[in-house]
């Protein structure tokens, strides 16, 4: 995923990547675990405030 058009940040953690971006007044957080990486695919949770 890219947050090129959208005002976001990247923030690395131990476990995971959490991309935090607001799209149309939405806060998004966007949870990418490592094991995705490994697996060869991108399995994101978003959840929705």
């Amino acid at each position: 995923f890219t947050t090129s058009s959208l005002n976001g940040v990247l923030l690395p953690t131990p476990r995971s990547q959490v991309t935090i971006f607001i799209k149309h007044e939405k806060l998004f957080f966007e949870i990418v675990p490592c094991d995705s990486e490994l697996n060869g695919r991108h399995t994101t949770s978003s959840y929705t405030y």
